[in-house]
């Protein structure tokens, strides 16, 4: 469960000290706000605080070079172009 993986992040974090999420969707796998929502609230029972959302770019920069290649009969390829991290902080004391 998500809650056990954030209270051991909390146990290993420093005053002040960060966690960050990947959240990389698979395909079909539901609304990023629903799965959003899970970790929060999941990084919440485990005194966690929600800090920040970044969206790290992954599709290719102009004049960056990338080969794909489908497999035969795939004509569909489905390029990820971005994925979400979440970042939780503990503030002041662990044990507060």
């Amino acid at each position: 469960m998500a809650i056990d993986l954030f209270t051991v992040c909390r146990s290993l974090l420093t005053r002040d000290g960060h966690t960050v999420v990947v959240l990389a969707l698979p395909p079909g796998g539901g609304p990023y706000i629903e799965h959003a929502q899970v970790l929060i609230s999941a990084a919440r029972q485990a005194r966690l605080h929600y800090l920040q959302h970044i969206v790290a770019v992954t599709a290719p920069i102009a004049g960056e070079h990338r080969t794909i290649q489908a497999a035969p009969g795939n004509a569909a390829i489905r390029l990820t172009a971005h994925m979400d991290l979440l970042v939780f902080e503990l503030r002041g004391d662990r044990h507060a």
